[in-house]
């Protein structure tokens, strides 16, 4: 059987990579990449995942 402890560090990391994915990358990231416009791939994920959050 895990021990509980075991359980909790592996949910806080979990909590931690999804406060990071969802709130401070895009606050941080966002800004400086420019929008999908002419000059840039369109298939670029950093753009495609900021667009989500504009």
């Amino acid at each position: 059987m895990v021990p509980i402890s075991f359980l909790l560090v592996i949910g806080g990391l979990v909590l931690v990579v999804l406060l990071f994915s969802f709130y401070i990358f895009p606050d941080i990231i966002c800004p400086s990449v420019p929008d999908a416009g002419g000059q840039t791939n369109a298939n670029d994920p950093i753009i495609g995942f900021c667009s989500v959050f504009k």
